[in-house]
């Protein structure tokens, strides 16, 4: 027990020792320490608003794409539609004239 003061005691002047020599470096050390970790932290939250606002403008812009591709591609389709629908009206316009020639060659 006698050793284990003694031990505790000699480890405290020690520490003295050490605080007296270097504690004002390891004061700036920690000092430097949490400054950079506060700016760490500063710049990490700064880096992860900018990525936030990043990604929501690049899915306002894809989600603006979409909408006008979409309305492309109706429009698109709508017109070949209504193509095809007067494609087959004057299909059967033109299939009647052809009956009614065959019908005058005919004599009806």
């Amino acid at each position: 027990m006698k050793e284990s003061a003694e031990h505790t005691d000699e480890q405290s002047r020690i520490e003295a020792i050490r605080d007296i020599l270097f504690g004002r470096q390891m004061q700036e050390y920690t000092q430097r320490f949490e400054a950079l970790e506060a700016r760490l932290k500063a710049d990490l939250q700064a880096t992860t608003e900018q990525l936030q606002h990043s990604q929501a403008q690049d899915t306002e812009q894809l989600r603006a794409e979409m909408t006008q591709q979409r309305a492309e591609l109706i429009s698109s389709f709508t017109d070949q539609l209504d193509q095809l629908q007067g494609d087959s009206i004057g299909r059967r316009e033109l299939a009647q004239a052809l009956r009614d020639i065959a019908d005058r060659f005919d004599g009806r």
